[in-house]
């Protein structure tokens, strides 16, 4: 299962993708969008009985975008992978489907997403 995060713009999401089930969660940016990033990863697992354990790898849109939106959704995927020691993997925008589209084997988290600013 991957998880994936995208806080570059007003409209912040997270969403878990185990084959062909996408499951989503959204929510307008705030002044608490760190702490609303780990909330709506947590109720999206637990709404679908998953656990940290479960994810393998971390996408997450690294601009351009917002700049603290940016930071704080890289900042979140590269904390996870280095915790559960999964890969992390940066997209910029209209690059999703290709990356959802290779496999992502198990690893280990290897180096950091960097954010990307115009």
């Amino acid at each position: 299962m991957k998880l994936i995060i995208d806080t570059t713009d007003k409209n912040c999401v997270v969403s878990l993708h185990d084959g062909d089930n996408i499951n989503i969660r959204k929510w307008q940016w705030g002044k608490d969008t760190g702490s609303e990033v780990l909330r709506n990863i947590k109720k999206l697992l637990e709404k679908h009985k998953k656990k940290l354990v479960d994810i393998r790898a971390v996408l997450v849109n690294c601009g351009p975008g917002s700049f603290t939106g940016v930071r704080v959704g890289v900042t979140v995927a590269n904390t996870l992978g280095w915790t559960l020691d999964i890969p992390v993997v940066g997209y910029r925008d209209g690059e999703l489907e290709k990356i959802l589209s290779q496999n992502i084997a198990k690893g280990k988290f290897l180096k950091p997403v960097l954010p990307y600013y115009l």
